[in-house]
């Protein structure tokens, strides 16, 4: 069984130029997650400044770092 913070990275992982925003069911799908633990690990990601939810009523969520345009 994979640990939380393995999950956690794989979700990061899937951030890139192609797809520099994810929804939760896309995370779900692609990592065959729960759509509850996907979002617990989304929570905790957002609460640790790794992942933004993007405004305007978006369900979706990019690479929160300094370094990521807003």
């Amino acid at each position: 069984m994979a640990s939380s913070l393995s999950k956690m990275l794989e979700i990061l992982d899937l951030f890139d130029e192609e797809h520099p925003t994810r929804t939760a069911e896309e995370i779900s799908a692609i990592l065959q997650l729960s759509a509850s633990t996907a979002y617990r690990y989304i929570r905790e990601l957002c609460a640790a400044g790794l992942l933004g939810r993007l405004t305007g009523g978006s369900r979706s969520w990019w690479i929160d770092t300094p370094a990521t345009p807003r």
